[in-house]
């Protein structure tokens, strides 16, 4: 099934979200119907009519009074895509302290006269946005060690925010305290509840006026949400699921399905000299839980970090295969471009369910008008809603077993290696290179290969 690799900037509105990050579309494989990517967008857990019972946040006063307070827990990319604070789904998050508001977060410089003031043991509540060269995960480290209990961060500007921490900008990162986004809506409601001046100062910053000043906040902030996962082991396989949403007997299929998905794995790609890291597989069922764990649309998502699926009702092996082989690839071979790693899953995906699945519906397509020349799937993010997507996941698959045929393992093996993004590939070039033929050519071939599997199918 389709995933999307969120690699752009952590904070945007609901339009611009939508439209830089390409949400995932949930392609029906394959029916008719295609629809974009399920769940919740990304206002839902900022609303504060929205009821998550396996999360809780309030800012309560003094004298006993208290406000819901909508988030979202930043997601921490690596060694595991986990909300921050459960050490991998690992424990449950939980905290109850004073609110700090600390600016920006970063210590004192020429360009920041005021101290970030003492947040030992409280909860920091600071901008994403920061004047300093200091990375949001820097920000984040620097004030845990100064005794954090966690990091409430808001956007400057009005809009929603889905922070993200990854280790690539901070090779020292380490997940040491719970990191919560909060609306910038929420955060005016915070100053509100602290000083009858509280939005103005908070509105005049935000206009380019003086920072509010950093100090203690009135409210203090409670927070709780699930975050250890019930573990389920296998020898190639660490399955982890929300006890209150998946029963044992459910886990334990789903831990069984997996383990087949492997063991057909290292047979279908024998002679890759594959092997099998044991790799964690995490659970939700419900889009609106797994967007909330894991900042991602759609059924599946997998990378050489694990894979995190959906689970509606029954395993569906054709997904755990799809997301499986990306994972694989991923630690074998490394990253590639969209068309490849996409079309080697959909063939996987095909050859472990139905080896016609991706010539047929390939075919379909062609057959209702829906059809994408080879040069232009070559350069497209296969995830992104529209006919390029509906046509290319069945025809990527489709194509990669028809290079298979031609060149066998080996060559694939050369293009995907060659195509890796860092490289900044031409794979229209790549292609003439090490299979002798232009897209073009290579698009005819494989036009007359489909319609001889065509006519022996219905021979």
């Amino acid at each position: 099934m389709p995933r999307v690799n969120f690699r752009n900037g952590p904070s945007c509105d609901t339009k611009s979200f939508l439209r830089q990050h390409a949400l995932t579309v949930l392609f029906l494989l394959f029916g008719s119907t295609v629809a974009f990517g399920q769940g919740p967008s990304p206002s839902y857990f900022h609303d504060l009519g929205s009821e998550i019972p396996w999360a809780e946040c309030a800012a309560y006063q003094p004298g006993g009074s208290s406000q819901k307070i909508p988030f979202i827990p930043a997601i921490v990319t690596d060694p595991l895509r986990a909300p921050a604070g459960t050490q991998g789904y690992s424990q449950d998050v939980r905290f109850d302290s004073h609110l700090v508001f600390v600016g920006e977060g970063h210590a004192e410089t020429e360009s920041n006269t005021k101290a970030v003031p003492d947040v030992d043991g409280s909860v920091a509540l600071m901008t994403f946005q920061s004047t300093s060269s200091a990375t949001f995960e820097e920000r984040v480290m620097t004030l845990a060690q100064r005794g954090a209990v966690a990091v409430a961060v808001f956007p400057k500007e009005r809009s929603v925010f889905y922070p993200l921490l990854k280790s690539e900008r901070m090779k020292e990162f380490k997940d040491l305290v719970p990191v919560i986004g909060l609306s910038h809506d929420t955060a005016r409601r915070l100053f509100a509840a602290h000083s009858p001046l509280g939005e103005q100062d908070l509105q005049r910053w935000v206009e380019g006026g003086e920072v509010p000043r950093l100090e203690r906040l009135v409210p203090k902030l409670r927070c709780f949400f699930e975050g250890r996962f019930r573990r389920l082991e296998s020898p190639n396989i660490v399955l982890l699921s929300r006890q209150n949403a998946i029963d044992e007997g459910e886990a334990a299929e789903l831990l069984r399905i997996n383990e087949r998905s492997v063991a057909f794995l290292l047979d279908a790609f024998d002679d890759t000299g594959v092997t099998w890291t044991k790799s964690p597989t995490v659970y939700f069922r419900g889009h609106d839980a797994k967007v909330f764990y894991t900042l991602h649309w759609g059924a599946g998502l997998a990378d050489a970090t694990g894979s995190y699926l959906l689970y509606s009702e029954q395993p569906d092996f054709g997904l755990v295969v799809h997301e499986h082989t990306h994972s694989l690839f991923d630690r074998l071979w490394g990253e590639t471009v969209s068309f490849l790693t996409e079309g080697l899953a959909m063939y996987a995906q095909a050859q472990a369910t139905d080896p016609m699945l991706c010539h047929r519906r390939t075919r379909e397509l062609r057959e209702n008008g829906v059809s994408v020349p080879l040069e232009t799937l070559l350069e497209h993010d296969i995830g992104t809603p529209g006919k390029a997507t509906d046509f290319g996941y069945p025809a990527a698959g489709s194509f990669i077993e028809f290079l298979l045929q031609q060149g066998g393992m080996s060559k694939f093996e050369e293009l995907y290696r060659e195509a890796q993004p860092g490289r900044n590939p031409d794979l229209g070039e790549l292609l003439l290179k090490i299979y002798g033929a232009s897209p073009s050519d290579l698009e005819a071939a494989w036009i007359s290969w489909l319609a001889d599997i065509d006519a022996s199918e219905t021979e």
